[in-house]
């Protein structure tokens, strides 16, 4: 009997987390000694606060990374206690939907939300991959290829560093399949729930606004526009929040990255011209180094790459999405974005995953080549994680 693609979905997506929580597990055994809290990447020059650092694994000599901070916010949604000063800027709050939840689902106990954090970026994971594989099959593609959803080097990212940006995917990926569908309601909530989880999701609603207007449906455009509400009114409770309890740092213009419209373009080839100056010894170095230019590269061309989608028709969502992904990237312009190997990767996966799309919908192999740079990139940085469970297991 023939499995039903619903059920057949689920066997992916269900398959997909498996998979990633088996990497955890085995990256937190071997390598962080069982103690979960190195996902969350916490930097022993990052001051954080004393009842998470105790307990917690801290690299040496590092800075850690963006988890620390959604960390701490999932502690103190609501900025109730003086964590907020441990905050890094407010636009780890503003991107609250993913820490809210984990404080949600631990029912608010200091000791659960950790585990709760860890627990919904695996959710993430399963519902992507879920509606990837079934968006699949509505374009009379194979189920299998959901397991693409766990391969975009920005959900590789989340993974290995409790970042927020595996819930934007699954947003993306619920908007695509329910536009698909005509399910304008599950479109709604995927643009609402995209935006407040980053500030990029607000690219997916003006996305799906403009792909309303051109269907001439104005009073569906304007409902969809809506979908920036909730979030728009929570960064403006943020706002008032923090001028009467301010972060550690000064608060930044909301919705606005600090990685952008300075000079654009300038910082992508400066970053190529001058890589950072790796400590690492012997062939290890210009390797990174090369591999670095190949991937910021790769992005340059997944950018030029729409030029295709504006030429398409029908012009499609994924479409619409592409080109606004394009328009980032020319307004991208401070050279730390791009020499940072998780930044870049991690804004513009969308991009890199609908451009090789292309490849399965047979515009060709070429289309796949962006993807797999930055994931060889991504994969590159993890190198150590995987050699130490390698020697671990050899022993």
């Amino acid at each position: 009997m023939r499995m039903r693609p619903a059920i057949h979905s689920l066997w992916i997506a269900s398959a997909a987390t498996l998979l990633a929580l088996a990497w955890q597990a085995a990256t937190v055994h071997f390598n962080y000694k069982g103690n979960w809290t190195a996902l969350f990447c916490i930097g022993d020059k990052s001051p954080m606060p004393p009842d998470l650092q105790a307990g917690a694994w801290i690299f040496d000599r590092s800075k850690g990374y963006d988890g620390q901070y959604y960390r701490v916010v999932a502690h103190d949604p609501w900025m109730r206690t003086e964590r907020r000063s441990f905050v890094d800027s407010r636009h780890r709050f503003d991107r609250i939907l993913l820490p809210a939840a984990a404080w949600l689902v631990a029912l608010g106990r200091q000791s659960w939300i950790d585990a709760s954090y860890i627990l919904l970026v695996l959710v993430s994971l399963f519902v992507g991959t879920w509606f990837t594989s079934m968006w699949a099959l509505l374009e009379n593609r194979a189920v299998w290829c959901g397991f693409g959803f766990l391969l975009l080097p920005g959900v590789v990212i989340t993974l290995n560093r409790m970042t927020v940006d595996i819930t934007e995917y699954a947003c993306i990926a619920a908007a695509l399949y329910f536009w698909r569908r005509e399910l304008w309601l599950g479109a709604w909530i995927a643009g609402a729930a995209a935006f407040l989880t980053r500030d990029l999701g607000l690219i997916l609603i003006a996305a799906l606004v403009g792909m309303t207007l051109l269907r001439h449906a104005w009073r569906r455009a304007a409902w969809f526009a809506t979908a920036a509400i909730p979030a728009a009114l929570w960064i403006f409770w943020v706002s008032v929040a923090i001028k009467s309890h301010p972060v550690a740092h000064p608060p930044m213009l909301a919705l606005i990255p600090i990685w952008t419209f300075r000079t654009p373009l300038l910082g992508v080839f400066l970053a190529i011209a001058n890589p950072p100056n790796y400590p690492l010894a012997g062939w290890l170095k210009p390797a990174t180094q090369w591999l670095d230019g190949i991937s910021i590269a790769a992005v340059m061309i997944a950018a030029l790459a729409t030029v295709r989608e504006i030429r398409r028709r029908p012009f499609r969502l994924e479409s619409s999405l592409c080109v606004l992904y394009a328009v980032l990237f020319l307004m991208t312009s401070a050279r730390g974005f791009w020499i940072d190997t998780f930044s870049y990767p991690r804004a513009f996966t969308p991009l890199l995953g609908l451009v090789a799309w292309q490849s399965v919908n047979s515009v060709g192999a070429w289309a796949f080549l962006p993807w797999i740079c930055v994931l060889l990139r991504v994969g590159w940085q993890l190198g150590p994680q995987v050699i130490g469970i390698f020697h671990a297991v050899g022993g």
